[in-house]
C-alpha cells in the first residue's frame, strides 16, 4: 500500500503503510499524474490518496473491509459541499447525489480528502485513462466513467476518523468545468438543458462557460475495466435464509 500525501496543488511526500517516506521521484505536475506513476511504479498494491490536513484522521485499520477486492473505489469528506455544484442536479436526478455521509454510499461523487482505489484500475484502464490536470475532476470523472463497466465506487465514513477541525479546503467548481464535466460525461443535449436552467431557474445566461464546453466531446467509457478479476476477501455467505416483510394495507 502507498499513500500519497497532498496539499490540494501538488503530491507533497508518498507514504508506505507504517506512514514511512517512499523514496519515489515526485514530479512536479499535476496530483494526477503522480497518482498514475504511482500505480505504474506498484501495479499489485492499494493506492491511497490524501489531504496533508487529514493525515492524522485516515484510518488504516479498516481498509481490509473497505477494499476487500480491486474494483473498489472509495473516498470520503466531512464537507457538505462537494467539488460539484447544486446546479448538476438540473441535468442528473439520480440517488447519487444525495449522499449520505454517516453510511457507506454508493455513489461516482468523488472526494480529494482521503480516499483510495488499486493501482490495477489505471493499469487496466490504459491508454484510455483521461488524465485531467485538476485532481477533483480526475476523480469524479474516473468513477463516473468506470461506475457502469464494473467499478464500485462508494463514499465511505469508514476512512475517516477524528475531528475534521483541522482540515480547510477551500473547493468550488467554476461553472466552466462544470458545464466541461456536463459535455464530457453526459449525451450532448444536456449542456443547452443546463444553460436553459440557468436562464429560467436563476435569470443568468451563462453563455461563455456553454460555449467553452463545445470545444469538447463525450468520453469514452472505460469498458476495460471489466476484465479486473473480482475476488472479494470477504467471507463467503454460506447461509442463505432471507426474512422477508411485506408490508400491506391495513
Amino acid at each position: 500500500m502507498k499513500i500519497l500525501v497532498h496539499n490540494g496543488h501538488k503530491v507533497v511526500r508518498v507514504l508506505e503503510e507504517s506512514r514511512d517516506e517512499v523514496n519515489f521521484p515526485i514530479e512536479q505536475t499535476s496530483i494526477s499524474r503522480n497518482l498514475v506513476d504511482v500505480a505504474k511504479a506498484f501495479p499489485d498494491e492499494l493506492i491511497l490518496w490524501c489531504f496533508d490536513g487529514a493525515l492524522s484522521n485516515l484510518d488504516l485499520s479498516q481498509l481490509g473491509s473497505v477494499f476487500h477486492h480491486k474494483s473498489v473505489i472509495a473516498s470520503y469528506t466531512t464537507q457538505q459541499s462537494l467539488f460539484l455544484p447544486e446546479q448538476l442536479g438540473y441535468i442528473d436526478r439520480t440517488f447519487f447525489l444525495k449522499i449520505n455521509k454517516k453510511v457507506r454510499y454508493p455513489t461516482w461523487v468523488m472526494s480529494s480528502t482521503v480516499g483510495g482505489v488499486h493501482a490495477s484500475v489505471f493499469n487496466t484502464i490504459g491508454d484510455d485513462l483521461q488524465v485531467a490536470s485538476d485532481f477533483e475532476y480526475f476523480l469524479n470523472s474516473l468513477a463516473k466513467l468506470g461506475m457502469d463497466h464494473g467499478l464500485f465506487c462508494y463514499s465511505e465514513p469508514r476512512l475517516f476518523k477524528g475531528s475534521p477541525s483541522n482540515i480547510s479546503q477551500n473547493r468550488k467548481t467554476s461553472e466552466f468545468q462544470l458545464f466541461q464535466f456536463v459535455r464530457q460525461h453526459y449525451k450532448w443535449v444536456w449542456v443547452f438543458f443546463l444553460l436553459y436552467c440557468y436562464l429560467i431557474y436563476e435569470k443568468r445566461f451563462v453563455i461563455v462557460p456553454f460555449l467553452y464546453s463545445l470545444r469538447f466531446s463525450k468520453l469514452k467509457p472505460y469498458r476495460s475495466l471489466g476484465n479486473i478479476q473480482i475476488q472479494s476477501i470477504k467471507d463467503v455467505l454460506k447461509n442463505r435464509e432471507v426474512d422477508v416483510i411485506i408490508p400491506t394495507i391495513g
